[in-house]
């Protein structure tokens, strides 16, 4: 309703008015029952969108609903989601605690809920802000995803040249030492990746 009501430049009653046009069941109910609770009480009735707002939120949300909110953002990890999406939960999540703070705090809000190892990855890194540093964060998770898929090909070749080493009638020795230089080879690019790997966590 604010954003319909930043768009036109309606009065205050009909503000009002036009909000209880979209109660329905339950709300509505509960919305009339609280204008006639507030008339037998000699309160009068309510004429501006923001006291409208308010009565509703008195009435209808928990109190502790914000300490939820707060208490939810203050958890919140990277988990199954990507950067992109762990930083737009995070945004949500500020948005509806009220949270406001310094860049500086967020940039280290946002780094502890990060995956460990894009975390230090990113630690190496230059940034100035906190749009920098989600780049720079996703930067990394798709290195590591390249990386990751790269060890899964190498991995699953190898698998299959054993297979076939295994299965392969020996017919020549030269056959064989072709079949076993293969693996070997694989076997050297797959230590090569670990290898990669083992120093960027120790840098």
């Amino acid at each position: 309703m604010d954003k319909i009501f930043c768009v036109h430049n309606y009065s205050e009653q009909k503000k009002v008015a036009m909000a209880t046009l979209e109660f329905d069941g339950y709300a509505l109910i509960c919305w009339e029952q609280m204008v006639n609770e507030r008339e037998e009480a000699g309160h009068g009735t309510i004429h501006s969108w923001a006291k409208m707002k308010r009565e509703l939120r008195a009435r209808f949300v928990p109190k502790h609903y914000h300490r939820d909110l707060f208490d939810k953002l203050q958890n919140l990890k990277q988990g199954s989601l990507s950067v992109d999406e762990y930083y737009k939960e995070m945004e949500k999540a500020m948005i509806r605690a009220n949270v406001y703070e310094d860049e500086e705090q967020t940039i280290a809000r946002f780094m502890s809920g990060l995956h460990h190892n894009i975390q230090h990855i990113v630690e190496f890194q230059q940034y100035h802000n906190l749009v920098e540093l989600v780049h720079q964060a996703s930067k990394a998770e798709r290195q590591l995803q390249q990386e990751y898929l790269s060890a899964q090909r190498v991995q699953q070749v190898e698998a299959n040249l054993y297979k076939e080493v295994v299965q392969v009638k020996v017919q020549s020795p030269t056959q064989v030492v072709v079949h076993a230089l293969a693996i070997l080879e694989l076997v050297a690019k797959s230590w090569l990746l670990q290898v990669r790997k083992a120093n960027q966590q120790t840098q």
